[in-house]
């Protein structure tokens, strides 16, 4: 991997990843003003990220089946961690590797997920997709501006570079095709590794009690 990984694609080219985004599932790619899902752009970035890491060798992907009571249950893909981040640049995919420290029975993919986030938030898409604009804003392809609001929390302004933007829109269209080549590859073991990004996704959302 370069100083681009695959997860900085998806969202750099999410219009040509993802649908258009709907009345209350919608993100705005903030140098293009391209509006997306926002649900599945987190999904892709997730999945991009894993992908991504298998073929570059830091990981092995498979799919094993949990028993309890001596009944096999759920699927879910564990992860298996080939070799270590060295080189990765600041990204999801090296926070990925970060994760698999500990107990290897515990890297699957939503597991690894739940522990990234560290902690419930009220929106884990908008969370994720804040996470990957920071890292390419280290990794030069936004310059970051914070304007100081009176009586109100900073805002910050993304600053897209253009001219470093543009010339990776071949490598996007690789990155797609990639994609889809996995996930023809091993059908089940995609679908199951999808299940698993969406339920440890939603497992981060801030549960809100109400009285009944």
């Amino acid at each position: 991997m370069d100083n681009i990984t695959a997860s900085g694609l998806v969202y750099l080219f999410g219009e040509k990843f993802v649908p258009a985004g709907g009345l209350l599932d919608k993100a705005t790619l903030v140098h293009n003003n391209q509006t997306v899902s926002k649900k599945n752009l987190g999904l892709r970035l997730f999945e991009a990220a894993f992908v991504s890491l298998a073929e570059e060798g830091y990981i092995s992907l498979a799919v094993e089946k949990g028993k309890a009571l001596g009944i096999f249950t759920n699927e879910y893909v564990v992860v298996t961690k080939q070799k270590d981040a060295a080189g990765l640049t600041p990204s999801l995919e090296r926070d990925i590797m970060e994760m698999t420290v500990g107990d290897p029975k515990d890297f699957h993919v939503q597991n690894i997920i739940y522990s990234w986030y560290g902690r419930d938030v009220p929106d884990p898409n908008v969370w994720l997709i804040n996470s990957v604009i920071e890292y390419l804003g280290q990794s030069g392809y936004f310059e970051k501006e914070i304007e100081k609001l009176r009586l109100r929390p900073d805002k910050v302004h993304w600053h897209p570079k253009q001219d470093m933007i543009a010339p990776l829109a071949g490598e996007a269209e690789a990155l797609r095709n990639r994609l889809e080549s996995f996930k023809a590859a091993d059908a089940a073991l995609h679908k199951v590794m999808l299940k698993q990004i969406g339920d440890g996704i939603i497992s981060r959302r801030v549960q809100v009690e109400r009285d009944d």
